[in-house]
């Protein structure tokens, strides 16, 4: 009998590459989702840094120009990080995106290797049956030879 093949591997193999490439985008999408928290992070802690050098220039007794331009960057510090707030909620959209389309695509793929499951079994209880066919020719073969000689 002829060796096991599956009729729609073709499709199999192509939903897998396709669940593959979802994977790597969602990885992309996680990757940059989380390179987004660093950033305002980072912007926390730049904004924290300078209030406390506004505290210290406070104390001064001439601190006019240097308090004004400290000021204008905790200004735009506060600007930044309102925009990395809108910035993390659109990676997050994407990842969310990416992750819905890896599970779809996930779903397709175990679907077909669901039917693949079930057409070896079918294949295997069709080669068993032939199997047994064959064993028991033999058995009855030998017996009729062993009539026959004897």
């Amino acid at each position: 009998m002829e060796k096991f093949r599956f009729k729609f591997q073709s499709v199999l193999q192509v939903r897998k590459v396709k669940e593959e490439e979802a994977l790597r985008l969602l990885s992309i999408a996680q990757g940059f989702y989380q390179s987004e928290i660093r950033n305002k992070s980072f912007l926390i802690s730049e904004l924290t840094s300078a209030f406390k050098m506004r505290d210290i220039l406070i104390s001064k007794s001439n601190f006019g120009a240097d308090f004004s331009i400290e000021n204008s960057y905790i200004t735009g510090t506060k600007h930044r990080i309102k925009l990395s707030d809108q910035s993390i909620l659109n990676a997050s959209r994407k990842v969310e995106k990416a992750l819905r389309n890896y599970l779809v695509l996930k779903k397709k793929t175990h679907a077909m290797e669901i039917l693949r499951e079930n057409s070896y079994a079918e294949y295997r209880k069709i080669r068993s049956k032939e199997e047994q066919k064959e064993s028991d020719d033999i058995n009855v073969m030998r017996s009729r030879l062993k009539e026959w000689y004897f």
